[in-house]
C-alpha cells in the first residue's frame, strides 16, 4: 500500500487507475484507504526527530519499517566493524 501510495503522488493518478480498478464506489474506497495509510506514514515520519541528519534518517528508517511490520532483523540493521577486526577488546594497563 505505502508503494502504491509513493506512486499514485509521483505519477499524479488516484491510486485505483494504478490498479486498474473499474468499479467506481470499490475504486472511491480503495483511494481512500491508500491516502488514509499513506498520509499516517507520512505525519509519522515527519514526527521523528533528532539531533543529526543521519540520525533523523536512521530513525525514520526504523519507525518506517515499523509502521510496514517488517520482521525485526530488516528493521535494526546490523553494525559493520570495520575490516580486519574480528573482536574489540580493551586493554588491561
Amino acid at each position: 500500500m505505502w508503494a502504491t501510495f509513493n506512486h499514485a503522488k509521483t505519477w499524479g493518478v488516484r491510486p485505483s487507475t494504478l490498479m486498474d480498478m473499474e468499479q467506481p464506489y470499490y475504486a472511491y474506497c480503495f483511494d481512500e484507504a491508500v491516502a488514509m495509510f499513506g498520509n499516517h506514514v507520512v505525519h509519522e515520519l515527519e514526527k521523528v526527530e533528532g539531533k543529526t541528519e543521519k540520525e533523523v534518517t536512521r530513525k525514520r528508517h526504523n519507525k518506517l519499517m515499523q509502521l510496514l511490520d517488517a520482521p525485526a532483523e530488516k528493521r535494526f540493521r546490523p553494525m559493520k566493524r570495520p575490516a580486519g577486526v574480528d573482536k574489540v577488546t580493551k586493554k588491561k594497563k
